[in-house]
Order: C-alpha cells, then structure tokens, then sequence
C-alpha cells in the first residue's frame, strides 16, 4: 500500500510535465488533467469541487486535505475483500459442524446397537445359567433375614397352603374379628397330643412336650420359652443318629424343619426363639463333613448351652446390675406385669440398701402382676398393687417406670405385654422417664408401625371367665351363643420409640434408635 505522500509527489510530477508540454498560458483544472491525476483522485475528493483546482494551488491544496481521504477506495476494497473471505470462512465452518454432528450421531447409534446386542447376549446367557441351577437340588439356605415370614390367613391360598403343611390338625375357629383376620386364630384345644399326624415326619418326645406347654400356657414368657425350646432341641440332638452316606450338617437341617414347623403349629414363635433357632441352623450348616458324628453333636451341643448361659443368664445378670445403678435411693418404681430382669434390677437395688417402694400394675386376663408382687413382698421390698385403669392417678408420684420387652424392633418400636403402650403414654404425658429392659438376642431387623400388623392373639375365653363372676348371672362362659359378640385377646403391644428413654441391654445403656446398629453387628457375628 503506498502512502500519502508518495501520492502527492507523484501528482506534482505528473503536474509539472502536463506544464512543459503546454504551449499555452491558460489554467488547468482537474478536469483537463491528464487520466494518469484523474486515476489518483477519488471522485470524492475534495479536489475534484475545488475552485482553486489550478497548478498553482494544487500543490497547497494537497497538502491541505487530510491523507486518509485519498486512500478512501483502496479501504473500501480491501474490506469487501475482508468480508468475502470471512464469509468464505464461516461457510466452511458450518458445513464442518453438520459433518461433525451426522459422524456424531451415526456413531451414537452404532453404540446403542452394540448395547442392545451385548444386553441380548447375557440374558440369554442368564437365562441358560438359570435353567441349569434349576436341574441341581437345592441346598438348605442360611438365614433369610429380609424375607417375611409373616402369613396372611384371610387369604385363601395362603392359608390353604398353611393348613396343608400342618403337623397338628388345629380345631376350626368359630368366630373372628374381622381387623384381625389377617393373624392366625386361636382356639382352644382338648386333646392336642392325640391330633399330631407322625405319618410323614417324626416329632421328639421332648419337643413334643415343650409343643404342649407352649399351647397350654404353662410356658409363657420371653426368656423360659427360648430356654424351654433350646432344652428340647438339645435332647434331640443328643438322640439323632446320622443316615448312612450323608452328611449330618445337610440332614440334619432337613430335621430342624418339621420341628420348627410343630412348634409354629403350637403357638407361634417369639422373636427372640427365632434368633435361637437362626444361631442354631448357622451353627449346623458351619459342622464339616470331616468331623465325626459324636464331635460333631457333642459340639451343637455346647453351642446351644454357651447360647443360654451368654446370651440369656449372664445377659439378665449384667443388665441388673447397670438398671440398679440407675435407681437412686427414695425412688418409686412403676414396673407393669411381670419381667424377670425387671424383678432382678428391683431386688439388687434394694439389696445395695436402697430404699426404694413399687407400684405393680396389672392387667386381665393373665394378671402376671400378682406373680412379681408376692415375689417382692417374698424380699421384703415396700408394694403397691393396682390394675391399669389407675395408672394414671398414680403417675404423679412415679419417678422411674420400669419395664420388660418381648422384642425390640429396628425403628426403636418396642414389643411388650399388651397394655405398655398405655404405661408408655402415661409417663410421657407426665414426663417420667421410661426404661426398657432388653437382652441383645431379643433385638429384631422387623420394622413395625403399629400392632394390628404383627401381633398374636390370645384364648378369648380367658376374657369370658372371671373367677368372681363364674357362678352369677353376669359370666360370659357362653359367649359364643351371641351371634354379634365377638371377643378379641391381644397378646402384644407396641412402644412407640418416643416414649423410651433409654434401653438397658448387656452390652450398656443405649438410646433405642442404636438398636439397628446392634442389631447388624448381631447378625455378622451368627454368619
């Protein structure tokens, strides 16, 4: 690009030899100039309007005008020139990109195509694997700690198929709630022992015997009822003979079924018998094939005995001695129905010297209250006896409420006597605190919301007969000639976690939302 004043000098070369060819004296104008000046000057120079366009005062007239107005033209092309290249550019770019995005999405689909194939090819590959498993006899399993074992029996598959696996031939219901048709009926029965069917499988004596209890209600709690059970499985144990050519880890897993099915059939299993029997069936699944058979029962055997002794006895001993701690001298002690480690922790507070008194609340129709009042009294420990319904003009004067627990779920909910839920709500209403007493073994991964779901349902002739009405007028002994009288005897009640203060297990003093924690650490040490 030349600059300005190169043009200039050029204008006035071309100026002085336009003067020596010129023969005459007249003044030139731009318009009679030469084509080589009028191709240097735009058409919008201010040259070219001038009236002093003469030779003369050409040379001060150019020096006058502003140098870029004489490059005008040579801009003005070199943007057009500009502006096509960067139109060329963006054009080019664009049609990149839409290459870029077919590449793309052809590439995509190509993937997708892969997948789908690859997803094809391992179904039909699980598929064969799951035929195959199929063909192969199953193995007895461990434990199943998330599948229900719960049954609805208003269902009539469900409940058909219940019947038909049955060891006992249970005597039919005659009436049911029908909130509670879900839970399995109670019934009395007469002659238990006379309706069990040995045709198919072969029921122990001693289990036999526990079954019986069990139904009668000469057996009832928590704790006796697990002992009871282990005793008997122990007995069974100590009698078992091995098949020829079988392993005893696989056949005898297949006995403990039937067994456990009779005991169900007789009453159903607590929570805490259920981790008995898991800790049992994980103990029988570890026995080697190498060990012999007498080792072998010898070993079930202490495991079943080391269970009762750490886990119940020692258990309900160290928890009495960390509840005593937390009674101080003057207390007054509400307890509800009867508890053996509530009735521990009493009488170790009481023998450290403390001088504490009890209120025992009652409830129809079992009235176990009584039980631990005359054991009470029997040590010399200060009692007040009173049925529920005062509960709440007591209160008041209550500084510590005590009470036992048949489970404690892993939502904090606790398991107990029907009626503690009402104790439970009392003393939160009057802000006294509550503790329950609960061994580790009793701890459950059941989540429960309320007591209509799980729960179990009692004699509703228990309910009828009351021995101060039984020859009057008012007794209910024939209850079931009313067609709109429907009894309900509920076994169970459910704490919410709110109420409970504190839990007092073997392992310490815990708030009831650690039980899950509990609970998981439990279950790793069985496996």
């Amino acid at each position: 690009m030349e600059r300005p004043g190169d043009i200039l000098q050029q204008i006035e070369t071309i100026i002085d030899e336009e003067q020596a060819k010129s023969s005459t004296n007249s003044p030139h104008t731009l318009d009679t100039m030469s084509p080589a000046l009028n191709a240097l000057i735009t058409p919008h120079s201010p040259l070219r309007n001038s009236s002093k366009n003469t030779p003369q005062g050409l040379s001060r007239k150019l020096n006058s005008i502003d140098p870029p107005l004489l490059n005008l033209s040579g801009n003005n092309n070199e943007k057009a020139n500009n502006d096509e290249t960067n139109r060329a550019k963006v054009l080019e770019d664009r049609k990149k990109r839409q290459a870029d995005k077919k590449a793309a999405k052809l590439l995509r689909k190509q993937q997708a195509k892969a997948r789908a194939t690859q997803k094809a090819s391992i179904n039909k590959k699980n598929n064969t694997d799951k035929k195959k498993t199929q063909k192969l006899p199953k193995k007895p399993e461990l434990i199943k700690i998330n599948k229900s074992q719960d049954k609805r029996f208003d269902d009539p598959v469900a409940y058909a198929k219940h019947v038909k696996g049955q060891l006992i031939n249970r005597v039919q219901v005659q009436k049911q709630v029908p909130l509670f048709s879900h839970l399995e009926q109670y019934e009395k029965e007469t002659s238990l022992s006379l309706q069990v069917s040995f045709s198919n499988e072969a029921i122990h004596p001693a289990i036999l015997r526990v079954g019986l209890h069990f139904t009668t209600g000469n057996i009832v709690g928590a704790n006796a009822r697990c002992i009871a059970m282990l005793l008997a499985m122990k007995e069974f144990i100590s009698d078992y003979k091995v098949p020829p050519n079988k392993a005893i880890s696989r056949d005898l897993s297949l006995k403990l079924k039937p067994i456990v099915r009779f005991l169900k059939d007789c009453r159903p299993n607590s929570i805490s018998m259920g981790s008995a029997i898991r800790y049992l069936k994980a103990q029988v699944i570890k026995i080697p094939t190498s060990m012999n058979e007498s080792e072998a029962k010898q070993k079930l055997m202490e495991y079943i005995d080391s269970f009762i002794h750490l886990r119940i006895q020692l258990a309900d001993e160290v928890i009495s001695n960390t509840g005593a701690e937390k009674i101080s001298d003057g207390d007054v002690i509400l307890t509800y129905a009867k508890s053996t480690v509530v009735e521990a922790i009493i009488k170790r507070a009481y023998d450290s010297g403390k001088n504490i008194k009890v209120i025992c609340v009652d409830c129809c129709p079992k009235f176990e209250g009584r039980i631990l009042l005359n054991r009470l009294l029997d040590h010399g420990i200060s009692c007040t006896y009173i049925t529920i319904n005062a509960v709440a003009y007591v209160m008041k004067d209550v500084s510590l409420v005590l009470l036992g627990a048949n489970a404690m779920l892993s939502n904090g909910t606790v398991l107990s006597r029907v009626g503690s839920a009402v104790v439970a709500m009392l003393a939160n209403e009057y802000n006294k605190p509550l503790l329950v007493c609960c061994e580790t073994y009793k701890l459950s991964e059941r989540v429960q919301v309320d007591a209509i779901t799980f729960n179990e349902l009692g004699d509703p002739d228990a309910l009828a007969y009351n021995e101060m009405l039984e020859n009057t007028s008012h007794s209910l002994a024939d209850w079931r000639d009313y067609t709109n009288l429907k009894l309900l005897n509920l076994t169970y009640d459910l704490i919410p976690q709110e109420y409970v203060s504190m839990v007092v297990t073997e392992i310490g003093v815990i708030p009831s939302t650690s039980v899950p924690v509990v609970v998981r650490e439990y279950y790793e040490e069985i496996n």
